[in-house]
């Protein structure tokens, strides 16, 4: 089952890290300069409202069977925040990786309860598939305010993960999320969640040889 990692506003030199990390591909995505070039007044989640819309436009590996792990880096979690509203969205992602991202939308370090709506949500899920599903949000001083504000809204789950990494604000992106992936994503990729479809070559018994077929798991599959 192949996997990809989607990395909003790393660096090319992310790639191979995550790629290492993932055992599967990664693709790297910068959209512009700051939060506005990520936001849904004029950027990247007003480009594409949709994740699957984004993928379908700009990411040809990407495939509706494919476990997919979504990281956000600095700028780029305004994008993440605005697709995991949508319920549709969060389904499709296997992991989110919210990289000192989650900054206030004001100053004065008070976080609106909007920032955190779809990392809340994201949680809940991943709280539901624990085996399958994984979240990872790390802070810094500027991101605690919103990160605090994630951590007693999200119900308590082994497979949430909320922590300061300490380090640069580069280093989230290049260190802690690279183990993370390795340590808490990659272990779990080899399990199908319950409902997922993939293509299978269709059998004999099923009288077309050498011809696709969809699969409808009803349990969990290894692969």
């Amino acid at each position: 089952m192949a996997r990809l990692a989607v990395l909003l506003h790393g660096r090319e030199t992310d790639v191979p890290l995550y790629e290492a990390a993932l055992g599967g591909k990664a693709r790297n995505f910068v959209w512009g300069e700051g939060a506005p070039a990520y936001s849904e007044v004029a950027g990247l989640a007003h480009d594409y409202p949709t994740l699957r819309g984004f993928l379908a436009a700009q990411v040809p590996e990407w495939h509706p069977w494919t476990r997919l792990v979504l990281v956000a880096f600095s700028s780029g979690g305004w994008a993440a925040r605005a697709w995991l509203r949508n319920e549709a969205d969060r389904k499709l992602v296997d992991a989110v990786l919210l990289l000192d991202c989650l900054y206030p939308d004001v100053s004065g370090g008070g976080c609106a309860a909007s920032i955190v709506e779809g990392p809340v949500a994201y949680a809940r899920l991943v709280s539901g598939s624990p085996g399958t599903r994984t979240l990872v949000v790390t802070s810094s001083g500027y991101t605690e305010p919103c990160v605090g504000l994630l951590a007693r809204s999200a119900p308590a789950s082994p497979a949430v993960h909320i922590f300061a990494p300490g380090g640069t604000h580069r280093s989230h992106m290049e260190v802690a999320g690279p183990s993370a992936v390795a340590e808490w994503v990659r272990p779990k990729l080899g399990v199908l969640p319950l409902g997922t479809r993939l293509p299978v070559a269709a059998g004999a018994a099923a009288g077309a040889s050498g011809a696709l077929a969809a699969l409808w798991l009803t349990g969990r599959l290894s692969v």
